[in-house]
């Protein structure tokens, strides 16, 4: 095709994803105008039947080729210290294993990755934000406040704070690429 053919034809879009690797998590697609394009919670069950699920979701979906930058959340274990409650060794292995499973697809999608402190993101996309709640509230509020309370809101008004949390990801993602502030 020439370049006088492409020119009346739209430009392809690209796509930003965030990425709660929890195990109430979720994977958030923005498009370059901050719209939701997609959202994923992760699958219930078994770890490797989660990552398969994605996995093909992912690699057989129309936003696959226009995956431009995914940002996942770099978790920290925090084990349990005297009159504390923490995390135990199971939860903290499951979690590791979830992250390594997350960066593998990222990478093996040839997608660019940056793996993200909670404080990093939440500084950055939250800025400005009233501190008069929790950081996790603060963070589905304002994803509430951008998106739509429907998309972040479970039964009966549950909060689905793996998925606000991944749309602030993936809205940090399309920043980073210079597609807005």
């Amino acid at each position: 095709m020439s370049a006088d053919e492409s020119e009346g034809m739209p430009q392809a879009m690209s796509y930003y994803a965030g990425i709660d690797p929890g195990q109430a998590g979720a994977i958030v697609l923005l498009d370059a105008t901050s719209r939701i394009a997609e959202i994923m919670d992760w699958p219930p069950g078994e770890a490797e039947s989660g990552i398969l699920a994605i996995h093909e979701w992912l690699r057989y979906g129309p936003l696959l080729d226009r995956l431009e930058y995914a940002v996942i959340e770099r978790g920290q274990v925090r084990p349990a210290r005297e009159g504390e409650r923490g995390q135990g060794v199971v939860s903290a292995y499951t979690f590791g294993v979830r992250v390594g499973e997350w960066r593998g697809l990222i990478v093996g999608l040839r997608t660019r990755l940056e793996m993200v402190a909670p404080q990093s993101w939440q500084a950055a996309i939250l800025k400005g934000q009233p501190k008069t709640a929790k950081v996790k509230d603060r963070a589905w509020l304002y994803a509430c406040q951008r998106w739509g309370i429907d998309r972040f809101s479970g039964p009966r008004g549950a909060k689905l704070y793996g998925r606000s949390d991944a749309a602030c990801m993936a809205e940090l993602a399309r920043r980073r690429c210079g597609s807005g502030a």
